[in-house]
């Protein structure tokens, strides 16, 4: 049996309250299980543990956790009666929880003796008259109850199996529970002392089984669950995510690159970091979101299978309400209908009204560079940096500068925090983590619109600037947990908002006087930009996993669940972009890249991924019947795609341009445009087209003809093209992650005049 004590250190006599402050701990065999208690909590410490103890003697309570203060961390000591004995326990409550000690058996009577002894001791040592009232009325209270001599034993902790749904990848395990008989609660509070139980948690991916040992389980699915969201926000916004995680005995290391293959690799803690672990590469982030949710309902259940009165426990329920959101993201919904529009008359006739011809292309000539102007920007956002106008804007750290395009002098500059940014008619547009909506002015820089939204939390906004004669000048953009919603950029005021059927990331494209999107769901929805009701809606079996394409009167989309864990589980389809109407439904051989698709004007072509780099699949535009495809290896795994033409071109990590012919699938030319060593390749391929000429940013910028390859150019820079932008009359300007800018001019061209 376990002997207890609380010992208050040797400080000097003096009778003010600082003399005890922070020199109290608690002491289980002699081995002292807490740090030494924060400043100002030793004596309400003693206080409400000598009340919990009277609880727990006469029966009123069962189970009570006493809080106190290490430093800035808030700690709980938990007391559970056992017959004559008390189970201790201390704990980390918030945070990142850490359990010190889990119920240390130690004799009631004890108990009561050791909280005597240090209140006594307080009180002789103490000599403020509010501190004497507590702590005697506190020690008359523990010496006026029965005793611990009676009370009835807790029933025996019996093992639980906890089953994590079956399936290439899933978590399972058992956790050591004991049945409860508490009364539920007047009112709901936080407590993670009833949801401590220790247990064992293994990994199994296609058969091969890892334990990833024994501890308290609930605290680790807390973490499981946490991890696995932030690898689904990763995974469905189309960035990289590398996290470590530490629980029970071994820490998790998952990575996520931007192509959305997931690797996991599972090793013991207290290793150094070159020790190799077990690995398991090509994981489906969905898949292991799903096995973490299956996880943490099993957990949730069996707790309160076994104890009633965690239903109203806030703690549990913030578990719960996490399982289900991850539950809701990666579910399609059931019973969708599909919502076809029976009026296309109006949007049909208004994509015919505005739609243009194409200017006809310059016919493009060698073209020759010169330095115009250079200047640094530390700290450059580059996802900030745009070319509007007459003016070039970057963000540097702290500040929003405005530099004259024709001479890089800064025409303003604003002291501003980073924000998530977008050109728009009215002006540069910012939405900041708190929800604020400002547009800024291009030539003055001042404020000429502000609006508070509803903070995004999570995924980062999506949206669209809607600018077209005929529609609202609008700012679509998702707003709080649900909703998308219309920004009026001349009134100032929300124009309609429209509520989601879920969160997450959320990818929205116009079609004329429609606004798509799909939002990670099992649904296709199209929305009319001026009142924001929905003008047609098609569900599919599988969730739409990249963004949709129109291109004419044609909605092309990919829906595809990567955690069915079948290699044709993608699939294309093809809509009527007024009414909705399905044209056709392709299966996609492989797995799908995260690409929208590739639109010309006979073929519609799907980016797919491999070990071994993209490959594309290409269909019929009107049938979908399939044309040709090219495997995984094509291109390298890193590229960018366009089209121009009749031709798909693909701007290589490597250092090649490599252009295909749309309708046969055949290579039309492949030029090695660099040969540096990868890690100098620009951070984005995007190539420019501009008067039918393609500049490809490599370790250089490329002026290429893209109907040969022929070289039309080369800008001279120093800089590695990070960002690339062309104005109308062709002149370069780069960014460099550097945060080093660069303009250069174009010089006189020579053209036939007849």
């Amino acid at each position: 049996m376990s002997g207890f004590s609380i010992v208050l250190g040797t400080r000097s006599t003096a009778p003010e309250p600082k003399g005890l402050l922070g020199v109290l701990d608690v002491l289980i065999d002699g081995t002292n299980v807490t740090a030494r208690v924060g400043e100002g909590h030793v004596l309400p410490f003693l206080r409400d543990l000598a009340h919990a103890a009277a609880d727990l003697a006469s029966q009123r309570r069962a189970r009570v956790a006493v809080p106190f203060y290490l430093s800035e961390d808030a700690w709980e000591l938990g007391l559970l009666r056992d017959g004559r004995d008390v189970l201790l326990s201390v704990y980390r409550s918030t945070g990142a929880p850490e359990v010190a000690v889990f119920e240390r058996r130690v004799a009631g009577e004890t108990l009561r003796k050791g909280l005597s002894a240090a209140i006594g001791d307080a009180l002789s040592r103490f000599a403020s008259s509010d501190a004497q009232i507590d702590l005697t009325c506190a020690r008359d209270m523990l010496g006026q109850v029965a005793g611990f001599d009676d009370g009835a034993a807790l029933e025996p902790r019996r093992l639980v199996p906890l089953d994590g749904g079956a399936g290439a990848l899933s978590l399972r395990g058992a956790v050591s529970l004991r049945a409860m008989g508490d009364a539920r609660p007047s009112s709901a509070r936080s407590d993670l002392l009833p949801l401590l139980a220790r247990g064992s948690l293994e990994l199994s991916v296609r058969g091969r089984t890892r334990a990833l040992g024994e501890g308290f389980v609930f605290l680790a699915t807390e973490a499981l669950l946490s991890l696995a969201a932030e690898l689904l926000d990763a995974h469905e916004g189309g960035s990289a995510a590398h996290r470590r995680v530490d629980l029970l005995g071994v820490r998790l290391i998952a990575r996520v690159g931007s192509d959305g293959r997931m690797g996991m690799t599972v090793r013991r803690r207290g290793d150094d970091a070159g020790a190799i672990g077990e690995t398991f590469p090509g994981l489906c982030p969905r898949a292991f979101a799903l096995a973490v949710a299956s996880l943490a309902r099993a957990v949730s259940r069996a707790i309160v299978r076994h104890d009633r009165s965690q239903h109203d426990n806030l703690r549990l329920e913030a578990f719960r309400g996490s399982q289900r959101a991850l539950f809701a993201r990666l579910k399609p919904q059931a019973g969708l209908e599909t919502l076809l529009n029976d009026a296309p008359e109006s949007y049909r006739a208004y994509a015919q009204a505005t739609r243009r011809a194409p200017p006809a292309p310059q016919s493009p000539t060698k073209l020759r560079y010169a330095r115009r102007w250079a200047q640094a920007i530390p700290a450059i956002d580059l996802g900030s940096t745009f070319l509007c106008g007459e003016v070039l804007l970057a963000h540097g750290g702290r500040e929003l500068f405005a530099l004259e395009r024709s001479t890089g002098e800064p025409r303003w500059s604003r002291p501003l925090s980073r924000a998530v940014t977008v050109p728009t008619p009215g002006g540069l547009a910012r939405l900041e983590a708190s929800g604020a909506l400002s547009v800024l002015d291009f030539g003055t820089g001042e404020t000429t619109l502000s609006l508070k939204l509803s903070p995004r939390i999570g995924s980062a906004p999506g949206g669209c600037v809607v600018n077209a004669p005929g529609l609202p000048k609008l700012l679509v953009v998702t707003e709080g947990e649900r909703y998308l919603s219309a920004v009026d950029l001349v009134a100032g005021e929300v124009r309609w908002r429209h509520t989601l059927s879920r969160g997450g990331a959320c990818r929205v494209r116009r079609a004329g006087r429609l606004l798509l999107f799909a939002n990670g769901g099992a649904s296709l929805t199209a929305v009319d930009v001026q009142s924001g009701e929905i003008v047609w809606k098609v569900p599919s079996d599988r969730p739409f996993s990249v963004a949709p394409t129109f291109d004419l009167d044609g909605v092309f989309a990919v829906s595809g669940d990567p955690a069915a864990g079948r290699r044709d589980a993608d699939s294309l389809l093809g809509l009527d972009a007024w009414t909705g109407e399905r044209r056709f439904l392709s299966r996609v051989e492989g797995r799908v890249a995260a690409v929208p698709p590739l639109v010309t004007p006979s073929v519609v072509a799907v980016a797919t991924r491999g070990e071994r780099g993209l490959g594309l699949a290409a269909f019929d535009r009107r049938s979908g019947a399939p044309r040709w495809s090219a495997p995984p290896g094509l291109l390298s795994a890193e590229a960018a795609l366009l089209v121009v033409d009749d031709a798909i071109f693909a701007n290589t990590a490597d250092g090649e341009l490599v252009a295909l012919d749309a309708d046969s699938g055949a290579t039309k030319f492949r030029r090695r445009l660099s040969s540096e060593p990868g890690d100098t390749a620009p951070r984005r391929l995007e190539p420019v087209l501009r008067s039918g000429a393609l500049f490809v940013p490599q370790r250089g910028v490329h002026v290429v003809r893209p109907s040969d390859g022929a070289d039309l150019g080369q800008v001279p820079c120093d800089l590695i093209p990070d960002l690339l932008r062309v104005d109308e009359r062709c002149d370069v300007y780069v960014a460099e992650e550097s945060g080093h800018l660069e303009a250069l001019t174009a010089g006189p061209r020579l053209s036939l005049v007849r």
